[in-house]
């Protein structure tokens, strides 16, 4: 069983780090990967390791977690953002990991 794992903010170079590592990691999948400036868009340009070419980052904004799900969500947002992202995302899924 793979581990699913959300980044928030998967355009910035963190999150494309993040994507580089998911890609060829046999125990994790990539559950979504938002970005605001870059919903709709493939995640390739960002990843050209990234095996899936029909993947495509996601709108999502702290009200709106609760459409996308995750065991592990990774907060690759600019500082002082994170704070808020943590208590929507424990309220929401409590079990789940949150790693900022």
């Amino acid at each position: 069983m793979s581990a699913r794992i959300g980044i928030v903010g998967g355009r910035g170079y963190t999150g494309a780090e993040l994507l580089k590592l998911l890609a060829g990691h046999p125990g994790m999948e990539l559950a979504f990967a938002s970005s605001s400036s870059q919903a709709g868009q493939p995640l390739q340009p960002a990843c050209p390791e990234w095996p899936q070419a029909g993947d495509e980052f996601v709108e999502l904004s702290v009200d709106s977690i609760a459409s996308q799900s995750a065991d592990a969500w990774v907060l690759a947002v600019p500082n002082g953002v994170a704070a808020d992202w943590a208590r929507a995302i424990h309220r929401q899924y409590p079990e789940s990991v949150v790693l900022d």
